[in-house]
């Protein structure tokens, strides 16, 4: 690999193609017909995951295969999905695999891949697929049908990034997580005082009070 930061003299930055920090993949997912859907193997699929988050690990989907299938499909903590297939506004929807509760493979019409961990953030690859420059070039990339729009591997490894040193990677993702961690508490705050007024309103009119 060349040098990931400095380029050029007194360039605090690295830019290039998403390709050569890509240690893993991407490798498309698993297709299986419905008849093999109920019982099995948990799947994940683009329904389960939204804003770069994966929720709801305890009620994926499963499916039915078999022991080479896992193995070959199976995700890792670390691993990043992309969405390849879907409406033009929704291609390129992404998520980082931050938890596992067993083995769990991923479905067709998304792709994964991992990065260099000693070189990049994964978390921050996730904010950075979510930016305008990168989602401008998925959509110029992307190949239209009828309801659909859809991007292949080569596409997603010729992205080009830009990346700062990974302190900065690193420092970015913790606030966004602090960030994140108070804007939930923020929200079940305004909650509790929207039920608490909510039962002195009722209580009120029932003469409670």
């Amino acid at each position: 690999h060349r040098n990931l930061y400095c380029r050029k003299p007194g360039q605090n930055f690295w830019d290039g193609v998403l390709d050569e920090i890509i240690t893993n993949g991407p490798q498309n997912g698993l297709y299986r017909p419905a008849k093999d859907y109920g019982t099995g193997t948990p799947i994940l699929r683009i329904d389960s995951f939204y804003d770069g988050v994966i929720f709801n690990l305890p009620n994926l989907k499963r499916v039915k295969v078999d022991k080479k299938t896992v193995e070959t499909y199976s995700l890792t903590v670390g691993d990043i999905v992309i969405n390849r297939v879907n409406s033009r506004k929704f291609l390129g929807k992404r998520a980082l695999v931050t938890e596992l509760l067993e083995e769990t493979i991923f479905e067709s019409n998304m792709m994964r891949f991992s990065v260099d961990t000693k070189r990049v953030n994964p978390g921050f690859i996730i904010a950075l697929l979510q930016h305008n420059y990168i989602k401008r070039q998925i959509l110029t990339k992307a190949r239209d049908a009828v309801n659909q729009s859809s991007i292949n591997q080569q596409d997603v490894k010729s992205l080009e990034v830009r990346l700062p040193p990974v302190e900065k990677q690193n420092r970015y993702v913790e606030i966004a997580k602090k960030s994140e961690e108070l804007l939930n508490s923020i929200n079940r705050w305004d909650q509790l005082s929207i039920n608490l007024s909510n039962s002195l309103t009722q209580r009120a009119f029932r003469g409670e009070l």
